[in-house]
């Protein structure tokens, strides 16, 4: 009787003990409601608390770890396609596919060419980006070179100003088109502008001018984004809207403002489902290139 009773402590203990190691079990209404109240510990409400409040914190270094990565020989007479925004145009979204053996990865801190696969190359984070997902829906026959180049918490004043970001990217690119043709820009960018009132046309003009300076241009795709633990701001939205209406080559996607918290695993960043319906919207605006093809 006492051996089994030995056992029983143990075995309840231990559960404790599991519980608490981990944020999501620990601060439950269940587990509160038994340390806090049954046990009679202290500190566990606040300390949960604290931590819901607590921001993420991203990787803000440009994704170069070349140990996983598979180098090729870059390709020639190739389409670009060039992913530039903020943290969810960059490594910080979750997906189900991992890589593309059909395309390629473009290394603009090196300038060499790699296999796809996530995190891509050039991109700030270490999570996954919407790459591998778009790559895996295109019905390309020769290789796509996806130039990526995302930045976290980025505002669109810093891309048409910075002499870091859109001048090096126009100088890979000028390198990049000598045997290849840039088709497609695709921008996912908004966040950190919302709400403040920002000339987000004139600052998008001035980007557009330094990134494609020298450069046959290629189709842009903007995405209505907004949101990042916010409502939707309609007036920048408006304006990405505006975009597509003062530039023939601009086509502006309803994704991603369209998708709530369940495409997103922390109220901004997506989850695989929404990483799922941005390339899905994403992939039959640039498919239809290859089907006149």
């Amino acid at each position: 009787m006492k051996i089994r009773l030995l056992f029983f402590f143990i075995l309840f203990f231990s559960i404790l003990a599991i519980i608490g190691s981990f944020n999501l079990t620990r601060c439950s209404s269940l587990s509160l409601k038994v340390f806090d109240d049954l046990l009679g510990f202290t500190g566990i409400e606040s300390s949960c608390k604290k931590a819901k409040n607590q921001k993420v914190i991203f990787n803000s270094e440009k994704f170069n770890n070349l140990e996983l990565k598979t180098e090729v020989e870059c390709p020639k007479n190739s389409d670009i396609i060039l992913i530039i925004g903020q943290s969810n145009a960059a490594n910080n979204l979750l997906s189900s596919v991992d890589q593309s053996k059909k395309d390629i990865n473009f290394n603009y801190l090196n300038s060499k060419c790699y296999q796809l696969s996530e995190p891509v190359l050039g991109a700030t984070g270490n999570k996954y980006s919407l790459t591998s997902s778009l790559s895996a829906k295109l019905i390309n026959k020769d290789p796509i070179i996806f130039f990526t180049a995302g930045i976290n918490a980025t505002s669109i004043k810093k891309w048409s100003s910075d002499k870091e970001i859109s001048f090096e990217i126009n100088k890979s690119l000028k390198d990049l088109v000598k045997n290849n043709s840039l088709t497609f820009i695709i921008w996912i960018q908004g966040e950190s502008d919302a709400f403040t009132n920002i000339d987000y046309i004139s600052h998008f003009k001035n980007m557009r001018q330094i990134l494609l300076d020298g450069i046959d241009e290629g189709k842009v795709i903007i995405t209505q984004t907004s949101i990042c633990n916010s409502k939707q701001d309609k007036i920048l939205t408006g304006y990405q809207k505006e975009l597509g209406m003062l530039f023939n080559d601009v086509i502006v996607t309803d994704v991603t403002d369209n998708l709530d918290n369940n495409y997103r695993y922390d109220g901004c960043h997506f989850n695989k489902f929404g990483t799922e319906a941005i390339t899905d919207e994403i992939s039959k605006i640039i498919n239809k290139k290859f089907v006149i093809e």
